[in-house]
């Protein structure tokens, strides 16, 4: 898990433009700015994304502005398959989708509303969640705030 841009509001000009800042570092990691195509994920590890919802809902809670909406945005392909994820140790044993799902439940409840991006998510997979049956998409949408916001 690792945070690749702090908290910012850079990423347009104005709030009248519709254009991305291509200044922006958030901009940038994602491959918006000319010339740059973004960060890619170190590798190695596979997915583990419990943690770093717990991680992002720490950062808005302990850094972010008071009265402002706190949102967590993940773009991820749902399929949680950690090989040596950090947090193994949590009531659900290693279920890590059904994990990321009770860190989302704790954020969702503290009044973060989250919004998941299915990127490239396999008809299968969770391979960790043994007891419980569950697909990268479904995991996603349990994530999300809502359907709405899948």
């Amino acid at each position: 898990m690792y945070q690749i841009v702090g908290l910012s509001t850079d990423y347009k000009t104005s709030n009248a433009t519709t254009s991305l800042n291509p200044a922006s570092d958030i901009v940038k990691a994602v491959g918006g700015a000319s010339g740059c195509s973004g960060i890619m994920a170190p590798g190695g590890e596979r997915t583990y994304y419990a943690d770093a919802i717990t991680a992002a809902q720490l950062t808005l809670t302990t850094t972010g502005r008071v009265g402002v909406q706190k949102a967590i945005i993940m773009v991820t392909d749902g399929d949680a398959s950690a090989s040596a994820p950090s947090q193994m140790t949590t009531a659900l044993g290693s279920q890590e989708c059904h994990e990321a799902i009770t860190a989302a439940q704790v954020a969702k409840t503290a009044g973060t509303w989250i919004y998941t991006v299915s990127y490239g998510s396999p008809a299968t997979g969770c391979s960790t969640d043994k007891s419980t049956s569950i697909t990268p998409c479904a995991a996603l949408l349990a994530i999300a705030i809502s359907p709405a916001y899948l």
